[in-house]
């Protein structure tokens, strides 16, 4: 559940800010997330295959965002440049 909160959370401050401070930390969090599901699997033996999907998902969308996120800071960049 608490994972689900910080996705929902960073993910409304991608839309709303459009930060790739909100996008770093979503990939942070999705690292994190990954090694907490290996470790599992690897301690318990037992693979809970809705927790791996999701840990990808995740892991790529956030990398899809950061990468979306510096492009858009780049576009207006250049667009303020250009009204000078």
């Amino acid at each position: 559940m608490a994972d689900a909160t910080l996705y929902v959370a960073l993910g409304l401050l991608m839309w709303r800010f459009r930060s790739p401070a909100a996008a770093f930390a979503l990939l942070l969090i999705a690292i994190m997330r990954f090694f907490v599901t290996v470790g599992q699997a690897i301690e318990t033996g037992a693979v809970n295959w809705t927790y791996v999907i999701v840990t990808i998902v995740v892991l790529f969308a956030s990398i899809r965002a950061i990468e979306a996120t510096l492009k858009l800071i780049g576009r207006f960049a250049t667009t303020k440049r250009a009204d000078n």
